[in-house]
């Protein structure tokens, strides 16, 4: 059970953050979290897993990511959820092992943004799984000039980053393929990606995310 000076301080955290026994049962969550699927507070989910709330209708899938953190990974997954309203979403969520004082794996932290009010998933798309090592601060690329993508491009990325080509994310956003091409263009360059695996890639990183929420 987390203390409650810690839990104040997971509270302010921005986003929305939970953290799971290798059993898939919450150990502790933001308050941002917990308003999110329908509790009143973090611990109301203590004990509880995703078949506990209206998260069960992918549960399955988030302990088939989950389980990919409890082996050491970091695991970065485009995925559907639903709030307490029922409202179907499309969220960005990163999955990161918890390790006790003897480097044994005792459970897993997540982290997640919204990244629309509707669910545009054909199937939840894993963008990249690696090894988990801590972030090592002195080797985080500096992206201070980096441009903010703006709203079409923040659009376009994830459409392709959940599968769709072109043709595709044109039809869904209603342009032409030449305008979602030029989108593209414009959104690798300020990215300083020449392609969608360089683009996973430095996503994936996690110090460049922020530059389109």
């Amino acid at each position: 059970m987390v203390n409650q000076q810690l839990q104040q301080v997971i509270n302010y955290f921005p986003g929305y953050i939970f953290s799971k026994d290798l059993a898939g049962k919450f150990l502790t969550c933001n308050i941002n979290f917990a308003h999110f699927i329908g509790a009143a507070s973090p611990t109301d989910l203590l004990n509880q897993n995703d078949f506990s709330f209206n998260l069960r209708v992918y549960a399955d899938y988030y302990y088939k990511y989950d389980r990919d953190a409890q082996k050491g990974y970091s695991v970065v997954v485009i995925e559907p959820t639903v709030n307490r309203f029922n409202q179907q979403l499309t969220v960005l969520t990163k999955k990161t092992p918890v390790f006790d004082d003897q480097n044994n794996i005792i459970g897993i932290t997540g982290i997640f943004k919204i990244l629309t009010s509707q669910n545009i998933l054909r199937r939840p798309t894993k963008i990249h799984q690696r090894e988990y090592i801590p972030e090592n601060f002195s080797e985080i690329k500096d992206v201070s000039n980096c441009e903010k993508l703006s709203s079409r491009e923040s659009q376009c990325l994830i459409y392709l980053l959940c599968g769709f080509d072109m043709s595709e994310v044109a039809t869904q956003l209603n342009l032409s393929k030449r305008t979602v091409e030029g989108y593209i263009a414009n959104l690798y360059s300020k990215l300083g990606c020449n392609n969608k695996k360089m683009l996973k890639e430095y996503l994936f990183d996690g110090d460049a995310i922020d530059l389109f929420f």
